[in-house]
Protein backbone atom coordinates (compact mmCIF):
# COMPACT_ATOMS: atom_id res chain seq x y z
CA UNK A 1 0.00 0.00 0.00
CA UNK A 2 2.74 2.26 0.79
CA UNK A 3 4.70 1.85 -2.68
CA UNK A 4 1.32 2.21 -4.22
CA UNK A 5 1.14 6.00 -2.64
CA UNK A 6 5.04 6.65 -3.67
CA UNK A 7 5.54 5.49 -6.84
CA UNK A 8 6.16 1.83 -6.03
CA UNK A 9 9.54 3.06 -3.88
CA UNK A 10 9.54 0.82 -0.78
CA UNK A 11 9.70 1.76 2.84
CA UNK A 12 12.97 3.26 3.20
CA UNK A 13 15.30 3.13 6.48
CA UNK A 14 16.63 6.86 5.84
CA UNK A 15 15.10 8.98 4.74
CA UNK A 16 15.97 11.54 1.86
CA UNK A 17 19.19 14.06 2.82
CA UNK A 18 18.01 16.41 5.39
CA UNK A 19 14.35 14.20 6.23
CA UNK A 20 13.83 12.54 9.72
CA UNK A 21 15.70 9.07 9.61
CA UNK A 22 13.54 5.98 10.13
CA UNK A 23 15.96 3.89 12.13
CA UNK A 24 13.19 2.31 14.07
CA UNK A 25 12.88 -0.82 12.94
CA UNK A 26 13.75 0.30 9.67
CA UNK A 27 10.35 2.41 9.34
CA UNK A 28 9.81 4.79 11.89
CA UNK A 29 11.51 7.41 13.51
CA UNK A 30 13.13 6.38 16.97
CA UNK A 31 12.24 8.39 20.55
CA UNK A 32 13.94 11.55 21.44
CA UNK A 33 16.20 11.47 23.51
CA UNK A 34 17.39 8.28 21.10
CA UNK A 35 18.18 5.17 23.21
CA UNK A 36 19.46 2.70 21.11
CA UNK A 37 22.02 5.26 19.51
CA UNK A 38 22.84 7.24 22.78
CA UNK A 39 24.33 2.88 23.26
CA UNK A 40 21.19 1.57 25.09
CA UNK A 41 21.15 4.35 28.02
CA UNK A 42 17.51 4.95 29.59
CA UNK A 43 16.68 8.81 29.65
CA UNK A 44 13.10 7.40 31.20
CA UNK A 45 12.06 7.30 34.73
CA UNK A 46 9.57 5.00 34.28
CA UNK A 47 8.05 2.28 32.19
CA UNK A 48 4.71 4.14 31.89
CA UNK A 49 6.68 7.20 30.15
CA UNK A 50 8.60 5.00 28.08
CA UNK A 51 5.36 2.92 26.82
CA UNK A 52 4.15 6.78 26.37
CA UNK A 53 7.43 7.90 24.23
CA UNK A 54 7.22 4.71 22.04
CA UNK A 55 3.46 4.44 21.33
CA UNK A 56 3.70 8.20 20.60
CA UNK A 57 6.52 7.99 17.70
CA UNK A 58 4.98 4.86 16.09
CA UNK A 59 1.77 7.10 15.83
CA UNK A 60 3.34 10.62 14.50
CA UNK A 61 6.64 9.48 13.04
CA UNK A 62 6.02 6.28 11.65
CA UNK A 63 5.74 5.30 7.62
CA UNK A 64 3.22 2.86 8.00
CA UNK A 65 0.77 4.28 10.62
CA UNK A 66 -1.37 5.28 8.30
CA UNK A 67 -1.97 1.95 6.78
CA UNK A 68 -1.95 0.37 10.35
CA UNK A 69 -3.20 2.51 12.48
CA UNK A 70 -3.37 0.47 15.69
CA UNK A 71 0.22 0.86 18.13
CA UNK A 72 -0.62 -3.03 19.12
CA UNK A 73 -0.04 -3.91 15.56
CA UNK A 74 3.72 -3.12 15.77
CA UNK A 75 4.03 -5.39 19.30
CA UNK A 76 3.99 -9.00 19.49
CA UNK A 77 2.35 -10.04 22.34
CA UNK A 78 4.78 -12.58 23.45
CA UNK A 79 7.52 -10.30 23.16
CA UNK A 80 8.83 -10.52 26.88
CA UNK A 81 11.26 -7.59 26.78
CA UNK A 82 7.59 -5.32 27.55
CA UNK A 83 7.75 -6.94 31.35
CA UNK A 84 11.31 -5.49 32.00
CA UNK A 85 10.92 -2.20 34.34
CA UNK A 86 12.26 1.13 33.20
CA UNK A 87 14.89 2.21 35.28
CA UNK A 88 16.68 5.98 34.60
CA UNK A 89 20.15 5.43 33.27
CA UNK A 90 20.27 1.46 33.14
CA UNK A 91 22.19 0.54 29.91
CA UNK A 92 21.49 -1.26 28.38
CA UNK A 93 17.37 -0.63 28.61
CA UNK A 94 16.60 -4.21 28.02
CA UNK A 95 13.01 -3.02 27.96
CA UNK A 96 11.12 -2.40 24.34
CA UNK A 97 7.78 -2.51 22.65
CA UNK A 98 8.10 -2.85 19.43
CA UNK A 99 8.87 -6.03 17.57
CA UNK A 100 8.68 -6.23 13.66
CA UNK A 101 12.03 -5.08 11.48
CA UNK A 102 12.14 -4.21 8.53
CA UNK A 103 14.63 -6.45 6.76
CA UNK A 104 18.12 -4.92 5.33
CA UNK A 105 17.86 -6.47 1.93
CA UNK A 106 14.56 -4.07 1.08
CA UNK A 107 14.31 -0.38 1.31
CA UNK A 108 17.71 -0.58 3.67
CA UNK A 109 20.43 2.10 4.68
CA UNK A 110 22.41 0.76 1.66
CA UNK A 111 20.13 2.93 -0.16
CA UNK A 112 21.21 6.11 0.84
CA UNK A 113 24.85 5.50 0.37
CA UNK A 114 25.22 2.72 -2.32
CA UNK A 115 28.66 3.82 -3.39
CA UNK A 116 29.41 1.98 -0.05
CA UNK A 117 26.53 0.23 1.64
CA UNK A 118 27.33 -0.15 5.35
CA UNK A 119 25.98 -3.45 5.42
CA UNK A 120 28.03 -4.54 2.29
CA UNK A 121 25.56 -4.53 -0.73
CA UNK A 122 22.79 -2.15 -1.97
CA UNK A 123 19.09 -3.46 -1.35
CA UNK A 124 15.84 -3.50 -3.67
CA UNK A 125 14.62 0.04 -4.04
CA UNK A 126 11.12 -0.92 -5.68
CA UNK A 127 8.79 -3.81 -5.29
CA UNK A 128 9.01 -4.35 -8.87
CA UNK A 129 12.59 -4.56 -8.80
CA UNK A 130 12.18 -7.74 -6.32
CA UNK A 131 12.22 -10.64 -8.72
CA UNK A 132 10.84 -13.58 -6.28
CA UNK A 133 8.86 -11.39 -3.99
CA UNK A 134 7.21 -14.77 -2.51
CA UNK A 135 11.01 -15.42 -1.74
CA UNK A 136 11.98 -12.23 -0.55
CA UNK A 137 12.42 -11.29 3.31
CA UNK A 138 10.22 -7.52 4.04
CA UNK A 139 9.94 -7.66 7.75
CA UNK A 140 11.39 -10.54 10.56
CA UNK A 141 10.72 -10.84 14.12
CA UNK A 142 14.04 -9.55 15.88
CA UNK A 143 14.74 -8.21 19.18
CA UNK A 144 16.90 -5.40 20.61
CA UNK A 145 18.38 -4.51 24.05
CA UNK A 146 18.42 -0.83 23.51
CA UNK A 147 14.78 0.31 24.18
CA UNK A 148 13.52 -0.80 20.44
CA UNK A 149 14.76 -2.48 17.26
CA UNK A 150 17.20 -0.51 16.10
CA UNK A 151 17.41 -0.15 12.22
CA UNK A 152 16.72 -3.09 9.98
CA UNK A 153 17.65 -6.85 10.29
CA UNK A 154 20.39 -7.08 8.85
CA UNK A 155 23.52 -10.23 7.66
CA UNK A 156 26.05 -8.61 5.72
CA UNK A 157 27.18 -10.83 2.40
CA UNK A 158 30.55 -11.34 2.00
CA UNK A 159 30.60 -10.99 -1.91
CA UNK A 160 32.06 -12.21 -4.39
CA UNK A 161 31.62 -15.87 -2.52
CA UNK A 162 27.57 -15.70 -2.78
CA UNK A 163 27.46 -18.58 -0.13
CA UNK A 164 29.32 -16.08 2.76
CA UNK A 165 27.68 -14.09 5.04
CA UNK A 166 28.49 -12.35 8.84
CA UNK A 167 25.78 -12.42 11.09
CA UNK A 168 24.46 -9.34 13.01
CA UNK A 169 20.96 -8.85 14.43
CA UNK A 170 19.53 -11.62 16.34
CA UNK A 171 16.19 -13.14 15.71
CA UNK A 172 13.42 -13.01 18.31
CA UNK A 173 13.22 -16.30 20.30
CA UNK A 174 9.98 -14.55 22.51
CA UNK A 175 7.78 -18.49 21.89
CA UNK A 176 9.54 -21.78 21.56
CA UNK A 177 12.32 -21.37 19.00
CA UNK A 178 9.95 -20.01 16.23
CA UNK A 179 10.10 -16.47 14.73
CA UNK A 180 7.86 -15.05 11.94
CA UNK A 181 8.78 -13.49 8.73
CA UNK A 182 6.89 -11.23 6.06
CA UNK A 183 7.45 -11.75 2.80
CA UNK A 184 7.69 -9.49 -0.26
CA UNK A 185 4.15 -10.43 -1.45
CA UNK A 186 2.91 -10.06 1.64
CA UNK A 187 2.81 -13.33 2.94
CA UNK A 188 3.62 -14.40 6.59
CA UNK A 189 5.18 -17.63 7.51
CA UNK A 190 7.17 -18.60 10.98
CA UNK A 191 10.28 -20.73 11.06
CA UNK A 192 11.79 -22.97 13.73
CA UNK A 193 15.56 -22.23 14.46
CA UNK A 194 17.71 -25.25 15.28
CA UNK A 195 20.86 -23.41 15.40
CA UNK A 196 22.64 -23.41 18.45
CA UNK A 197 24.15 -19.96 17.67
CA UNK A 198 21.44 -18.53 16.51
CA UNK A 199 19.33 -19.44 19.59
CA UNK A 200 21.68 -18.33 22.27
CA UNK A 201 21.98 -14.91 20.68
CA UNK A 202 18.05 -14.80 20.01
CA UNK A 203 17.06 -15.61 24.06
CA UNK A 204 20.35 -13.72 25.12
CA UNK A 205 18.73 -10.41 23.36
CA UNK A 206 15.08 -11.16 24.45
CA UNK A 207 16.14 -11.23 27.59
CA UNK A 208 17.65 -7.78 27.22
CA UNK A 209 21.55 -8.51 27.58
CA UNK A 210 24.10 -6.88 25.33
CA UNK A 211 24.62 -9.97 23.19
CA UNK A 212 27.90 -10.93 21.17
CA UNK A 213 26.91 -13.15 17.66
CA UNK A 214 29.23 -14.98 15.32
CA UNK A 215 26.79 -17.24 13.11
CA UNK A 216 27.05 -20.29 11.59
CA UNK A 217 28.61 -20.73 8.10
CA UNK A 218 26.14 -23.83 7.06
CA UNK A 219 23.25 -25.76 7.54
CA UNK A 220 19.53 -25.67 7.65
CA UNK A 221 19.20 -21.89 8.89
CA UNK A 222 21.99 -20.71 7.39
CA UNK A 223 20.65 -22.20 3.92
CA UNK A 224 16.97 -20.30 5.07
CA UNK A 225 17.86 -17.03 5.58
CA UNK A 226 20.50 -17.06 2.19
CA UNK A 227 17.16 -18.08 0.11
CA UNK A 228 15.03 -15.46 1.30
CA UNK A 229 17.55 -12.75 2.05
CA UNK A 230 17.68 -11.70 -1.49
CA UNK A 231 19.19 -8.25 -3.07
CA UNK A 232 20.09 -7.20 -6.65
CA UNK A 233 23.47 -8.91 -6.13
CA UNK A 234 21.91 -11.98 -4.32
CA UNK A 235 18.26 -12.19 -6.65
Amino acid sequence: MYAGDNGDKIVASFAEAGSPNHDGDGFWGPPNPDTGNGMGTSPWVSTAQALADMQGMLRTNNLLYQYAPNVDVYHCPGDIRLNFSVVLNQSPVKWAYDSYSKTENVGGEGLLKPAAPPWGEVPYAKTSDIKRPSNTFAFLEDSDCRGYNVGTWIVKFNFPAATSFTWADPVAIFHGDVNTECFSDGHVEYHKWSDPLILAAGKQASLGQIYIFTGPTSGIDYDYVLNHFLFPANP
